[in-house]
């Protein structure tokens, strides 16, 4: 009989760093992939791309998702350390492609989605600390004008 040890080759879990704090993903089981296959769907279609929910699946809102994708753990340590609303959302979408649909598709997916955006709310904070230069004066002449 021959032995394996197939620990090498198994699902390792996502790790994200988000300000400078280190949050893990385990990999789903089976059952667990199953309904992040359905949170995939929601937000497809949150995007308008039209992803038929499973058989029996109730739709959940957005707001209420990132509790029940990201886990309990790192859910309270988000909240405890008070990361934004928004950004606890993306991290969810991230987590639900990452293990649905894989690292390069999450990646694409995050780019496409804020990409752009947070390197216009960069430049847009950027600007907003740069002091403003004052305008230089017209110079208005009287040549020609009449008393």
């Amino acid at each position: 009989m021959v032995t394996a040890d197939f620990s090498k080759w198994a699902s390792t879990d996502l790790v994200l760093s988000l300000y400078g704090e280190t949050y893990t993903f385990h990999a789903p089981s089976v059952r667990r992939l199953e309904q992040l296959k359905a949170f995939a769907a929601m937000y497809d279609q949150d995007f308008g791309i039209t992803t038929p929910l499973p058989d029996g699946t109730e739709w959940v809102a957005l707001d209420d998702r990132p509790p029940i994708v990201l886990g309990g753990e790192a859910y309270e340590a988000m909240t405890e350390r008070e990361v934004p609303a928004h950004t606890i959302n993306r991290v969810a979408l991230y987590v639900v492609h990452h293990w649905v649909r894989g690292r390069e598709y999450a990646d694409r997916a995050a780019q496409a989605l804020w990409g752009e955006q947070t390197a216009l709310e960069a430049t847009s904070a950027d600007a907003a600390q740069q002091p403003t230069k004052p305008r230089p004066r017209r110079r208005t002449t009287t040549k020609g004008a009449r008393a």
